[in-house]
């Protein structure tokens, strides 16, 4: 089969040591921080959970209790609470704009909600970010 995922287990584990490391250096610049931080908590829960990312995606602000309700274990129930309690708080206001759905969990810099579509081209611009650049 040619069949590659969008994303391998690898990539996503070098992504997220990446993202981290990005997401203290923006703190002149917040929009930049919050999308580096959502870009971040998008990949940590994709980690976390058994979730597909359009499934992700789909999801609404009202939806902590679903996401959780897909970790198997305690430990990382506990974790993704904390991802999406501290996305809700302190990424998201800073993303969302007059405009934007306040049902859509997952918002990109316009304030639009985030899809499988936008959600595929900011992982283009990740990888060749942090993933070609380390090679």
């Amino acid at each position: 089969s040619s069949f590659r995922p969008a994303l391998t287990s690898e990539e996503r584990d070098k992504l997220i040591a990446a993202l981290s490391l990005k997401a203290g250096s923006h703190l002149e610049i917040p929009v930049h921080g919050a999308r580096t931080k959502r870009d971040l908590v998008i990949l940590r829960l994709l980690k976390l959970t058994s979730m597909r990312i359009g499934e992700l995606l789909q999801c609404r602000t009202n939806d902590c209790a679903f996401i959780i309700a897909r970790v198997h274990d305690t430990a990382s129930a506990k974790e993704v609470e904390r991802i999406v309690v501290e996305y809700l708080r302190e990424i998201r206001p800073i993303l969302a704009h007059a405009k934007t759905d306040p049902e859509n969990l997952f918002v990109g810099v316009t304030g639009v909600g985030l899809n499988y579509k936008n959600w595929g081209q900011y992982l283009t611009k990740l990888k060749q970010d942090h993933l070609n650049s380390s090679r």
